[in-house]
């Protein structure tokens, strides 16, 4: 099982997060739309992200709803038929809802940092730092937090939950 420790934030400097962000990634900013599909499920969150006609992943996770850095644990499954596969969970599941975002993503070392505009909310941030396996949680916590103060991100400003809480609680 894959873990990181992430945050998910709505910068009221957005433009200077992006900025520190853009001096210390250590490559060009990428840009996708993605398209994530929840399901109902007894534990945990189920979604498939949807990346391209021929391109999605299924994507269960583990993480507390709370604000600040916090620990996931996440397994992947690739398919090059997105469709399909979501043609099968919808009949042996329910749909929660449906997240549409155009992201940026820039690497900082092993940390993910996406900047997501969201239909129907608006634009987000979102830090992951991916832990390998000889990686405790501990040090995962040391990075994150480094990046906060480096980013300059107000604590304040974090959220708890994922957008598809957001976009249900609206």
């Amino acid at each position: 099982m894959n873990r990181n420790i992430e945050i998910k934030f709505k910068p009221k400097n957005y433009n200077e997060v992006f900025y520190m962000a853009r001096i210390l990634s250590d490559s060009d900013p990428e840009v996708f739309k993605q398209e994530d599909i929840y399901y109902g499920t007894k534990n945990g969150r189920l979604k498939l992200r949807k990346l391209a006609s021929n391109d999605g992943q299924l994507i269960h996770y583990n993480r507390p709803n709370e604000k600040g850095p916090k620990a996931s644990k996440f397994t992947i499954f690739k398919t090059k038929e997105p469709s399909l596969l979501h043609s099968i969970l919808s009949k042996s599941n329910y749909i929660v809802g449906y997240v549409k975002k155009e992201r940026t993503l820039m690497m900082i070392g092993n940390s993910r940092i996406h900047f997501d505009d969201v239909e129907s909310l608006g634009t987000f941030c979102e830090i992951e730092t991916v832990l390998n396996e000889n990686q405790t949680e501990k040090e995962g916590h040391l990075i994150m937090n480094d990046l906060i103060e480096k980013l300059k991100i107000d604590r304040n400003d974090m959220i708890e939950g994922s957008y598809i809480d957001l976009l249900l609680n609206k």
